[in-house]
């Protein structure tokens, strides 16, 4: 049985028509604004194009990228603070707020915001500070007899009253050194006679002079052990 001139015709114009239309999307294809950046377009190929040669701590592994070894969750921003905050008008933005640990260095944003910056659409600096392990506060100072070798640590802030152990809060600090100065004879540390004898004081082992971060981490004792591990693989590799 043939195939009727009619059907034919029709069947014709249809593939005219989705010829038509293909040619039609392609041409809109074209024309798209090549600057258009859509959410599936790849991210540009990473480049090196610095020449000078990095020493010390700045040095990184792969000249391309600064590996992050542990992005720690941060702790709430301690009433206190807030407090102070609040009364200039600011508030500390757990959102903004981070504590890194990289290859090479500490980082942390405090991430301070203004209400009226947010209200205006003027948007508060961040404040990011990075130590690195051979820098202040985390790297070796001094010389000879008054060399320090600074190490980062858990510090307890549990007290005694009365002979009862009062429970603290644990943060991550930076004990500068071990003995204080200027004689360097006097052991940086509390001990027994410092809560006199359980009555009213500090546990015993307390650093007396560290630097406190102001971001804590949840898990201060992961991050110091991780943070001593990178920080000797890194001393190592020197």
């Amino acid at each position: 049985m043939g195939i009727s001139r009619p059907f034919t015709i029709r069947t014709n114009a249809l593939v005219q028509s989705l010829t038509n239309d293909a040619r039609l999307v392609s041409s809109e294809r074209k024309m798209a604004d090549p600057t258009q950046v859509t959410l599936d377009a790849p991210l540009p190929a990473s480049m090196v194009e610095r020449v000078t040669p990095q020493h010390g701590a700045t040095k990184l592994l792969d000249p391309t990228k600064i590996d992050i070894k542990y992005n720690a969750e941060p702790k709430d921003t301690s009433t206190y603070w807030n407090c102070i905050a609040l009364l200039g008008g600011c508030y500390f933005s757990k959102e903004r707020q981070y504590i890194y640990l990289r290859e090479n260095s500490i980082e942390l944003n405090v991430g301070l915001r203004n209400y009226c910056g947010d209200m205006f659409g003027c948007i508060a600096p961040d404040c990011v500070m990075v130590h690195y392990f051979d820098g202040k506060p985390l790297g070796e100072d001094g010389c000879g007899p008054c060399k320090n070798n600074p190490k980062i640590e858990v510090i307890d802030s549990s007290c005694y009253f009365c002979c009862v152990k009062c429970e603290g809060d644990k943060s991550v600090v930076v004990v500068p050194f071990e003995t204080l100065p200027p004689c360097y004879c006097k052991p940086n540390r509390t001990n027994v006679w410092s809560s006199c004898c359980h009555l009213l004081g500090p546990v015993e082992g307390t650093p007396l002079v560290y630097q406190r971060y102001f971001v804590q981490p949840t898990n201060p004792e992961k991050f110091v052990t991780m943070a001593q591990q990178v920080m000797s693989s890194t001393q190592k590799m020197k």
